[in-house]
C-alpha cells in the first residue's frame, strides 16, 4: 500500500547503481531542509544527479516494477447499493443501460417532482449520449485518505454519470434529484490489488514522478507514512472479485456541493 512507504524502500534502492543509494540518503538527511513538501520532485531530483543520471533512473523504474511486484494496492470509491454484488461480479465498468434505468425508477417514484414527463427523463438520458470518460471505464486511487477528502461526491452521490442526469433534469425542470442518491447505498472503500500488468507504461512513469518524492521526504524527515496523493488509474474492463480484499465505510466525509460533512451512520440501502 502506498502509506507503507518503507515497503518500496528496497525496491527503489536496487534501481540505483551500487553504492550510490547510500550516498542519495546521506545527502538527502544532510539536506533535509530543502523537503518541505512531499510531492515536489527538484529536491530529489537535483541530489540524485550529483550522483548518476535521473532519467535512467526513472527509465528502470518502469523497466523493473513488473519483475518486483505482482500487484499494486489501490482503492474504489463509490455508494453502492448492493455490496454482495461486488464480491460476486467485481469492480465494473460503468453500464449506461443500468444507471439509466435507475435513473427513470428514482424520477418515476420520487415524490414532489413537478410536472416531470417521459421527455424530461429522455432529453437527460439523450444528453449523455456521448458522455467521455464515465463510459466503459472504471477507476482506481492509490490513497484512500485523498479519495475521501477530495472525492466525496462519489461516496454521497453515486456515479459521476448519476449525477450528471441529475444535473441535466435540474436544469431543465428546476428539481434538485442529487439529493435523492444521497438516500439510497452505502458510501464504500473497496481496497483491491491491481495486477501491475494493467498498469499502461505511461501509468508507471506517472506513479515513479510520485514515488520518488515522497520516498525522499520520508528518508529526509525520518518518516514512515508520506502524505496524501492524487494518482489514479483508469481501467476499461472489470476489476474480478478474486482482487478486492474488503473494504469499510467513512464515517465522515467533505461534501463538495452541500458543504459540511455526509456522516455515515448506519446502512442505508
Amino acid at each position: 500500500m502506498w502509506r507503507e512507504i518503507t515497503n518500496w524502500n528496497d525496491f527503489i534502492c536496487g534501481l540505483m547503481p551500487r553504492g550510490v543509494s547510500a550516498q542519495v540518503a546521506k545527502t538527502i538527511r544532510q539536506q533535509r531542509q530543502l523537503f518541505r513538501f512531499y510531492d515536489d520532485p527538484d529536491p530529489f531530483q537535483r541530489i540524485y544527479s550529483a550522483f548518476s543520471d535521473f532519467s535512467s533512473l526513472a527509465k528502470r523504474f518502469s523497466a523493473t516494477f513488473g519483475t518486483s511486484f505482482s500487484h499494486i494496492g489501490m482503492f474504489h470509491c463509490c455508494r453502492p447499493r448492493h455490496l454482495e454484488s461486488y464480491y460476486r461480479e467485481g469492480v465494473r465498468v460503468l453500464s449506461t443501460d443500468e444507471a439509466n434505468r435507475y435513473f427513470r425508477d428514482i424520477c418515476r417514484t420520487t415524490n414532489g417532482i413537478p410536472n416531470i414527463t417521459e421527455q424530461d427523463i429522455d432529453a437527460a438520458i439523450d444528453s449523455m449520449a456521448n458522455s467521455h470518460g464515465r463510459v466503459n471505464q472504471v477507476y482506481f486511487g492509490l490513497d484512500d485518505r485523498f479519495l475521501i477528502k477530495h472525492c466525496g461526491h462519489y461516496f454521497i452521490y453515486g456515479s459521476e454519470y448519476l449525477q450528471s442526469l441529475c444535473n441535466h433534469l435540474r436544469a431543465r425542470i428546476n428539481f434538485e434529484l442529487r439529493l435523492q442518491l444521497r438516500q439510497v447505498g452505502i458510501p464504500t472503500v473497496f481496497q483491491v490489488r491491481i495486477p501491475v500488468s494493467q498498469f499502461e507504461k505511461n501509468e508507471l512513469s506517472a506513479l515513479a514522478d510520485e514515488l520518488f518524492p515522497a520516498w525522499a521526504y520520508c528518508i529526509a524527515h525520518d518518516e514512515t507514512e508520506p502524505g496524501l496523493i492524487d494518482f489514479a488509474i483508469m481501467m476499461d474492463r472489470a476489476l474480478s472479485p478474486e482482487h478486492i480484499l474488503g473494504h469499510y465505510h467513512p464515517e465522515e466525509i467533505p461534501d463538495p456541493f452541500a458543504g459540511g460533512l455526509h456522516r455515515y451512520k448506519g446502512e442505508t440501502f
